[in-house]
C-alpha cells in the first residue's frame, strides 16, 4: 500500500447511514441522522519501553471534518455495537488561556510512600519557586501522607490521579526489564508524564517533569527566573545567589505547612455556654506576662485561621493555644497556635507577633480566648473578638496609621496641617495609637474624632512593658522599641484590611506629595495602572529642616499654637552620597501578612518603588545634616500648591479648637 492509499485507509467512513440503531436516533435533526465514526488508528509505541513487554502509547484518530466529538470508543474491530463500548471523554477540546504559569507533573507514587518531610518541603520549594499546581499519579502511600495530600488538595496546590496500574499489569519498581515476568517498568511512570504533559497543555503555561524531590538549582530564585535566562547572555542571570530575592526562601514556610498537620482544631467540650469575660482593652497581658494581645482578625486568605496581633518575648514564649467556643451546639475547640514573631525586632527580646490558630471547619466563631495550655477553664480565660468576620465595602479610600503618638507630644500646629494636608490629598480616615500627649493636643484630637476624621486607638504600653523611644536596641534594659509601632502598624493594617482600600503607613510629621498629579486617588489609580497586581508602594523621604525658614506664610495668628508652620520650610537636604534614604508606604492591606515600618515583611504581589519625579515624602523635622549651609539646601515648593486651601482649613480648625 503506498503512503497515500495507507491516509486514505485512515478517513473516518459513515457506518450507520441510513442504519439508525436506538443510540443514534436521539442524535435525528430534520430527518437527518448522525453518525457513528470508525477511523482506522495509527498506534505509535514510544521506543523507551527499556524492554518491557508493554509501554506508553499514543493511539491517534483522524476525527470527521464536520464534526467536534465530545467522547470517543477505542475498539480492536471497526465492526461491533458501539453501545456495549466504554466512552471516554475527549479533553482540551476548548481552547483556554492559563490558569497557572507551573505545574509539576510527580509520576509515580507508590510503594506505601511515607517520605513525608522531604515531600512537604518540595511542594513549599515548588511554591516558592512559582508553581500553582503540583500533579501527582498516586498508586499508594501511608496513611500520614494521605492527611498530607488531602491538606495540599484543600488548599488547592494538588491534585491527585488515581493510578492503581497494578490491578491491571504486574509493574515492576524498577526503570530497566530484568527478565522477571514483569509487564511494565517503574509503575507506568512513563505513561503517566505523558498524560500529565496533555492533561494540562490547555491549563499551564509550563509544565515540569521530575521527581518528587527540588529539581532547580537554588540558586534561581523563580521558576519564571530560571525560565527566563535560558539560551540568554544575561550577566544578572548568572549573578543571582541563593539569599537574593524572595522572603519565602526561609524555611519557616516549610515548617508552618508541617506544623498544619498538628494544628488542627481539636474538640475538648461540649454542651458548654460561651462565657468568660469579653475584653474591650487594646492591650491585654495573659498570665505569663510574656504574651500581650491586641487583637484577632479572622484571615482567610489562604486557609480559615485567627490570626491575633500581639507581642511575645521571642525567647520565652514556646506554646500558645486559641480556644474557640462554639455557638449554638456549645463545642469548644482547641488551636495549637503557631507562633510567628516578626523578623524585625532589632535585637529588643520582645517583638510583633502573629499569634496564628486554624479555625474549627464547621463553626465561624466570633470570639476567642489564648491560653498556654490546651487544658482550663475557657470561663476564666479573657475572650477578644475576632475582627473582620464580615466581609465590607470600602468606607474609605485612603486612612493613614500613625504610631504612636507618645512624650507628651504638643507639636499642635504641624498636626492639624498634617491632618488637614491628608484630608486635602484625599485621606477619610486617620488612625491614631496614642499613648500620651499635651492638653491642647486632646483639644484637637476631640474636635478630629467629633467630626469622624480621627479614630484614637489607646496604646498604653508602657503600662505592660519598659518601652524605649529608640528603633534599635541600646542594652540599657527596655523590651520593645519606639513604643512598639511596628505592632501597632501591623494592627492597623488589619483592622482597615476591609473597610480601606488604600493605607497609609507614615509618621504625622510625613505627608507623601504627589508631583504629577493633583491628589492620592489620582495617583494611585495611575501607579496601579502601571503596575498591575502590586499591593505596596514605597515613597522617598526627603528631610525639610525645621531649622531653615523663610518668612513667606509667616501668619501671625499661628504664632502663638506651639509647633511647627510646615509652609514656612521649603528647602530640603540634598541626598548623601552612600546612603539610602528610607522609605514609607501606601498598601493594599488585603495584601499585606506582615509591615515593618519601612517595608513590608511579607505580602502576597510586588512591591514597587515610587519614582521621585511622581512623589516624594515631604519631613519637615530636625536636620539630619546641619552643618549644611544654606545655599547647599535645595528649595522645593511643591507644598505651597496647596497653600490657599491649607491655610483656610487650618484656620477653620484653629477658631473651633486653640484660638
Amino acid at each position: 500500500m503506498t503512503l497515500a492509499m495507507a491516509s486514505l485507509a485512515r478517513v473516518p467512513r459513515d457506518f450507520t447511514a441510513g442504519q439508525p440503531d436506538q443510540q443514534s436516533l436521539h442524535h435525528r435533526h430534520k430527518n437527518t441522522i448522525t453518525a457513528k465514526i470508525f477511523p482506522k488508528t495509527t498506534t505509535d509505541s514510544p521506543a523507551d519501553r527499556f524492554g518491557f513487554p508493554y509501554g506508553a502509547t499514543d493511539i491517534v484518530c483522524l476525527e470527521p471534518e464536520n464534526c467536534d466529538p465530545t467522547h470517543v470508543s477505542i475498539h480492536q474491530s471497526p465492526h461491533g455495537n458501539i453501545d456495549q463500548l466504554p466512552r471516554f471523554e475527549i479533553r482540551n477540546r476548548k481552547a483556554e488561556t492559563f490558569s497557572v504559569d507551573f505545574t509539576v507533573c510527580i509520576s509515580a507514587m507508590f510503594g506505601n510512600y511515607n517520605n513525608v518531610l522531604q515531600f512537604i518541603q518540595s511542594v513549599e520549594m515548588y511554591k516558592i519557586l512559582g508553581v500553582q499546581k503540583v500533579v501527582i499519579y498516586k498508586n499508594n502511600c501511608s496513611l500520614l501522607m494521605e492527611k498530607v495530600l488531602k491538606f495540599y488538595v484543600e488548599e488547592g496546590t494538588v491534585e491527585i490521579i488515581p493510578w492503581p496500574i497494578n490491578s491491571h499489569l504486574k509493574v515492576s519498581s524498577e526503570w530497566q526489564f530484568m527478565q522477571d515476568g514483569t509487564h511494565i517498568g517503574y509503575y507506568g511512570q512513563i505513561t503517566a508524564l505523558n498524560d500529565c504533559v496533555y492533561r494540562n497543555m490547555q491549563r499551564s503555561k509550563f509544565v515540569v517533569l521530575n521527581d518528587v524531590y527540588i529539581p532547580l538549582e537554588i540558586y534561581y530564585t523563580s521558576l519564571a527566573l530560571k525560565v527566563n535566562c535560558v539560551g540568554k547572555d544575561n550577566a544578572n542571570c548568572g549573578e543571582l545567589k541563593k539569599d537574593d530575592g524572595k522572603e519565602g526562601l526561609k524555611v519557616e514556610v516549610v515548617q508552618q505547612r508541617l506544623q498544619n498537620l498538628s494544628h488542627l482544631p481539636k474538640i475538648i467540650q461540649e454542651g458548654s455556654r460561651c462565657r468568660g469575660k469579653i475584653t474591650n482593652s487594646t492591650i491585654t497581658a495573659l498570665k505569663d506576662n510574656r504574651t500581650f494581645i491586641i487583637s484577632p482578625y479572622f484571615d482567610d486568605r489562604e486557609s480559615k485561621v485567627t490570626r491575633v496581633i500581639g507581642i511575645v518575648h521571642h525567647k520565652e514564649v514556646k506554646q500558645l493555644y486559641c480556644w474557640f467556643c462554639c455557638q449554638p451546639n456549645g463545642k469548644i475547640y482547641v488551636s495549637k497556635a503557631k507562633i510567628d514573631v516578626h523578623s524585625d525586632r532589632f535585637g529588643f527580646p520582645y517583638g510583633a507577633t502573629d499569634i496564628v490558630c486554624l479555625e474549627p471547619e464547621n463553626c465561624d466563631p466570633t470570639h476567642v480566648s489564648i491560653h498556654q495550655s490546651p487544658h482550663g477553664n475557657i470561663d476564666q480565660l479573657p475572650r477578644f473578638e475576632i475582627r473582620n468576620r464580615k466581609a465590607e465595602t470600602f468606607s474609605v479610600d485612603f486612612t493613614v496609621c500613625i504610631s504612636a503618638m507618645f512624650g507628651n507630644y504638643n507639636n499642635v500646629l504641624q498636626f492639624i496641617q498634617s491632618v488637614e494636608m491628608y484630608k486635602i490629598l484625599g485621606v477619610q480616615k486617620v488612625v491614631i495609637y496614642k499613648n500620651n500627649c499635651s492638653l491642647l493636643m486632646e483639644k484637637v484630637l476631640k474636635f478630629y474624632v467629633e467630626e469622624g476624621t480621627v479614630e484614637i486607638i489607646p496604646w498604653p504600653i508602657n503600662s505592660h512593658l519598659k518601652v524605649s523611644s529608640e528603633w534599635q536596641f541600646m542594652q540599657d534594659g527596655t523590651h520593645i522599641g519606639y513604643y512598639g509601632q511596628i505592632t501597632a502598624l501591623n494592627d492597623c493594617v488589619y483592622r482597615n484590611m476591609q473597610r480601606s482600600k488604600f493605607v497609609v503607613l507614615n509618621d504625622v510629621d510625613e505627608i507623601i506629595l504627589p508631583l504629577k498629579h493633583p491628589d492620592w486617588k489620582t495617583m494611585m489609580s495611575s501607579l496601579q495602572k502601571q503596575n498591575p497586581g502590586t499591593g505596596v508602594f514605597l515613597f522617598e523621604n526627603h528631610i525639610f529642616p525645621e531649622t531653615m525658614s523663610t518668612h513667606i506664610f509667616n501668619i501671625s495668628s499661628w504664632n502663638t499654637v506651639p509647633g511647627v508652620n510646615i509652609l514656612q520650610h521649603v528647602h530640603r537636604e540634598p541626598d548623601r552620597k552612600y546612603v539610602f534614604n528610607p522609605r514609607k508606604m501606601i498598601v493594599d492591606p488585603r495584601k499585606v501578612i506582615q509591615t515593618s515600618v519601612h517595608s513590608v515583611l511579607h505580602a502576597y504581589g510586588n512591591s514597587v518603588k515610587v519614582p521621585m519625579d511622581v512623589a516624594l515624602i515631604y519631613h519637615c523635622r530636625v536636620p539630619l545634616q546641619g552643618n549644611l549651609p544654606r545655599e547647599s539646601l535645595i528649595k522645593d515648593t511643591t507644598l505651597w500648591r496647596y497653600n490657599s486651601s491649607l491655610i483656610m482649613n487650618v484656620n477653620k480648625v484653629l477658631n473651633q479648637t486653640v484660638l
